[in-house]
């Protein structure tokens, strides 16, 4: 940071959207003994590089108490959504799927998923997923073996990755969106923006029960929060879900209602403007204050 400072007279933002840090000590392609070193060399880097930086921001409080204790006073920006990107996105009345995750998408992920769906064709429901997603070429034997194993071939579908401008209508397709997070450090500071992404597109959403996300879905109105790493519970879940589809229908307009209402990016882009005028002594447009309004 010095340097760079030095020869440019830049502000430098720190924009942190992972704990690093937890990040480190559970990335797969990374060899275990290597694991916590590294995450020892990131921690002490991020401390050293502290009293350089002119402002940290983090998507989640989780994160942002990382950095609280050791001394920054973070900005914490929520990744929420862009309504413009989810408005006019028209669902079908009968879904060719039943549920269906994006994003990337490690194995113990779908794990859980395979789990949840032998439990749930136990229970007679035998429900279509689609993945939409790039597998890690480590990964796309195992998950193939996975589905043949279990002849069902007719029920997952694992999509190529599309535009960002398209995502919101090919998530759209499914009737149920899954969010498998397992119970790991990581995931006690990370909220995956994908959530809002579903309430967004009025789809109700099956996820872990996990401290991150919690204040939001806690009040069971847009979402059925699970046991995680426990597959019969997504199972019964889902089971619920597909079983009333009028209850289905209710959460799904309760999270479009609450993305509406504040889970979105206009509250979120004031902060953000907050931050360019303090550091940087311009005024900008909009109101009073400088902040245009949301």
């Amino acid at each position: 940071c010095r340097p760079l400072k030095r020869r440019s007279r830049a502000r430098v933002v720190y924009d942190s959207h992972e704990h690093s840090v937890q990040h480190m000590l559970q990335k797969g392609f990374i060899p275990v003994p290597l694991r916590r070193i590294l995450a020892l060399a990131v921690a002490r880097a991020e401390r050293r590089a502290l009293p350089h930086l002119d402002a940290v921001v983090t998507a989640d409080r989780g994160v942002a108490e990382h950095f609280r204790r050791i001394g920054a006073d973070p900005v914490v920006l929520h990744n929420f959504v862009r309504r413009d990107l989810f408005e006019g996105i028209e669902r079908p009345e009968t879904p060719e799927f039943d549920l269906t995750y994006h994003g990337s998408l490690p194995r113990f992920y779908l794990e859980t998923c395979f789990a949840a769906d032998d439990e749930l064709v136990r229970r007679g429901r035998r429900v279509r997923w689609r993945f939409i997603a790039q597998l890690l070429e480590r990964d796309e034997a195992w998950a193939a073996d996975q589905v043949r194993r279990r002849g069902a071939a007719d029920r997952f579908e694992f999509h190529p990755r599309v535009p960002h401008d398209r995502i919101a209508a090919t998530v759209a397709e499914a009737r149920i969106g899954i969010i498998p997070l397992p119970d790991r450090p990581k995931y006690h500071s990370n909220i995956p923006t994908k959530l809002f992404e579903f309430m967004a597109l009025g789809m109700p959403v099956v996820l872990s029960d996990l401290p991150p996300t919690r204040p939001f879905v806690a009040d069971g109105e847009a979402a059925i929060a699970v046991r995680p790493d426990d597959p019969v519970a997504y199972a019964v879940a889902i089971d619920e879900l597909l079983a009333d589809p009028a209850r289905a229908e209710r959460m799904g307009q309760a999270g479009r209602d609450k993305v509406a209402r504040g889970l979105n990016w206009s509250a979120e882009a004031d902060k953000l403007l907050q931050l360019y005028r303090r550091l940087t002594g311009v005024p900008l447009p909009g109101g009073a204050d400088g902040i245009p309004p949301a």
